[in-house]
């Protein structure tokens, strides 16, 4: 009987004190310039998201939706950057010392309220008057996956079609 009850204790001490992973909530890094290597776009069939197009280095994305600067998106050439609080597109003339002078410029925020381990978080800006929602799908050291969100890019459409912008950094 004294067994027993030794090896259920020791069970129980094993069950209630076992290990759980923690799993740390990662930070996206958005700091850096970066190319938008291809646009992909699509829309829903009732089941399932369905590929329309895919636009790769060399080919341009025109934007139904008409909203300056995002109108015209050439792939392998649209340059954007962040810093820790705004979005830069549009970069004009190089000042000859390394920096570049961008012709557009907005206030973004990270939204991570409902944040998991896996999931890194919105973007939201707003754009010549419109909100702008992109989902950070993946942010790597050297690349970044964004997804767009409501009816932005959509032409009002709204979550029926989405844009996805596969960005690669090639500066700080």
């Amino acid at each position: 009987m004294k067994l027993i009850s030794t090896i259920f204790f020791l069970v129980l001490a094993v069950l209630l004190t076992r290990c759980q992973k923690y799993e740390h909530k990662t930070y996206p890094s958005l700091s850096g310039d970066y190319i938008i290597d291809n646009v992909i776009c699509e829309h829903y069939n009732g089941n399932a998201f369905v590929i329309d197009s895919t636009i790769r280095m060399g080919n341009v994305y025109l934007n139904p939706a008409k909203i300056y600067p995002v109108d015209t998106i050439w792939a392998g050439q649209s340059n954007w950057a962040f810093d820790y609080s705004y979005l830069y597109m549009k970069p004009g003339t190089n000042l000859g010392i390394g920096i570049k002078h961008w012709q557009e410029k907005y206030f973004y925020s990270v939204n991570q309220v409902f944040q998991t381990a896996t999931e890194f978080g919105n973007i939201e800006c707003t754009i010549k008057g419109t909100k702008v929602i992109f989902e950070i799908m993946d942010d790597q050291p050297e690349s970044l996956l964004l997804r767009t969100k409501g009816n932005w890019l959509c032409n009002g459409i709204g979550p029926e079609r989405r844009v996805t912008l596969s960005l690669r950094r090639v500066g700080p």
